[in-house]
């Protein structure tokens, strides 16, 4: 018998064409950076890293998984972030 297995990829802002101008407005774009704790926007080969990974091999006992490709934004309590 073969299972299906079922992930899914949750990518936060990502630097692509439907983005663009969310990115190029500096209000909209520091506001994201102040939310995502890595404090920067994903590369699009970023989220294509995530993906090509549970679609291989070394993935084939994930199954269900939900992958936050997100610089920790749901991580995020929303608190200031201290460190800077």
């Amino acid at each position: 018998m073969q299972v299906r297995r079922r992930a899914a990829v949750h990518p936060s802002l990502t630097d692509t064409p439907l983005t663009a101008m969310n990115m190029q407005n500096e209000n909209v774009y520091a506001a994201f950076r102040l939310r995502i704790p890595m404090q920067r926007h994903a590369e699009p080969a970023e989220i294509a890293d995530a993906v090509a990974f549970l679609a291989s091999h070394d993935a084939r006992f994930v199954n269900g998984a939900h992958l936050m490709v997100d610089g920790g934004l749901r991580a995020s309590s929303g608190q200031p972030n201290m460190f800077l």
